[in-house]
């Protein structure tokens, strides 16, 4: 198996340490960002194989920087994981390659939506 490496944007410190935790056991490279900053220089520093794009970081809407990284890197697959479906109305929304509810309840069909993007 070829090795991947996903960058995990969220600003909740227990989610983030919640899929480092669960996709490192699957033997992925996880990298993680807390804000829309670090994530950028992250993109431009390491080969990304997919992100894990939380809506809403530090008070900035993530479709924002979805819309950059699409810009930016066409073919790179983006989860945007969400609490909310209200975004779903943003034309933005449509240049995720999947997304899902994020909660404790759902992080191994997480997990799963992760697996076959990546394979």
């Amino acid at each position: 198996m070829q090795h991947k490496d996903i960058l995990i944007v969220d600003d909740q410190p227990y989610m983030l340490q919640i899929f480092i935790n669960e996709l490192t056991d699957k033997n992925y490279t996880i990298i993680s960002a807390e804000d829309i900053e670090k994530a950028e220089t992250y993109l431009d520093t390491f080969k990304i194989d997919l992100i894990i794009l939380d809506l809403y970081i530090n008070g900035f809407n993530g479709l924002d920087f979805l819309g950059t990284i699409k810009q930016r890197y066409p073919r790179l697959p983006v989860l945007l994981l969400t609490a909310y479906d209200n975004f779903m109305n943003d034309q933005r929304a449509m240049h995720a390659d999947g997304y899902l509810v994020k909660n404790f309840k759902n992080i191994d069909l997480i997990c799963q939506k992760v697996e076959e993007m990546l394979h």
